[in-house]
């Protein structure tokens, strides 16, 4: 049996329809004893509380938002009453809520599903005008819409977070660097560079690890400053500059970093295609706005967690 949460300020909620589950229900229809709502989870980012926007809606337009007429997002966005609910849910000893009344445009960007995203009429059960849901098999399950509205909701939050590299430190990774002649392993650790190529080994510095200080620019602690230039140096600065542009010459095989999210810190690693992050969607999804930040971040260079598109 699926539960939602239930909140002192609306009484009694009853499930009407879930559209959209993963562990619990994400994005559900439900009623009390005098207005219908749709709900969903907007913000699952703090291990300790969820973030839900509950919008009353009448009969007539329940029908046409469950039927496809009317999109998700404009459900949410442009509400009959022009407002809807925020709910913060806190989980510790006792469940406590904070809810409060925003104006329907003023919810964030990020909340929102995308434009055009809707339920899908084909797989829903007729209901009749006095809204008895006896007709229903409880706590029915729809999975009715094209993408997972919570992984949609990751994904442009991804988007946002590969905008905002100072988010992301590197503590370590290994990485193959395809030379021009031949393969390298570069590692990094503690701040701590390592290349296995001759230059390296006689100077301290190459051309590979001054490149992945340019491509990685934010995320990793600069190598040494040189202390003199010579003619190998500036050869290996030119050579770092051409491999700049040719990320397709790096493959991660290992990384860990911290990253910042907007409530808390994860931590997050990479190791033979494998990924793991700290954050509570992680461990229930497989998949988070975090690791897809990343994705974006070093496309090409490391494998996706999973099959989801790559927003542009």
């Amino acid at each position: 049996m699926y539960s939602i949460p239930q909140l002192h300020q609306f009484g009694n909620l009853e499930l009407i329809e879930v559209y959209e589950f993963y562990d619990k229900p994400l994005l559900y229809s439900c009623k009390n004893a005098s207005s219908i709502f749709l709900v969903i989870l907007v913000d699952e980012d703090d291990d300790d509380s969820d973030t839900w926007l509950y919008q009353p809606v009448s009969y007539n337009r329940f029908k046409q938002v469950r039927s496809g007429v009317i999109d998700l997002r404009e459900t949410f966005s442009s509400s009959e009453t022009n407002t809807v609910f925020e709910v913060r849910i806190l989980y510790g000893d006792e469940q406590y809520e904070h809810v409060k009344q925003i104006p329907a445009n003023a919810i964030p960007e990020k909340w929102l599903p995308l434009p055009g995203e809707h339920l899908d009429n084909q797989e829903t059960v007729p209901l009749n005008d006095t809204l008895s849901t006896s007709s229903l098999p409880k706590h029915e399950v729809r999975t009715s819409i094209s993408l997972d509205a919570g992984i949609i909701s990751k994904i442009e939050k991804a988007i946002l977070y590969a905008r905002e590299p100072e988010r992301i430190r590197f503590s370590s990774f290994t990485l193959t660097f395809e030379g021009y002649h031949k393969q390298h392993q570069v590692m990094y650790n503690d701040s701590k560079w390592q290349c296995n190529c001759s230059y390296f080994q006689n100077h301290s510095v190459c051309s590979h690890i001054i490149a992945l200080e340019r491509v990685l620019k934010g995320f990793v602690q600069l190598a040494d400053k040189l202390s003199y230039m010579d003619l190998g140096i500036i050869s290996e600065i030119e050579r770092a500059m051409l491999y700049t542009n040719e990320t397709d010459l790096l493959t991660f095989n290992s990384f860990n970093f911290t990253f910042d999210g907007d409530h808390k810190q994860h931590d997050i690693s990479y190791n033979k295609s494998k990924w793991q992050c700290s954050c509570s969607y992680f461990y229930t999804h497989g998949v988070c706005s975090h690791v897809m930040a990343i994705e974006r971040i070093l496309v090409g260079t490391v494998s996706p967690t999973r099959d989801i598109p790559v927003v542009a």
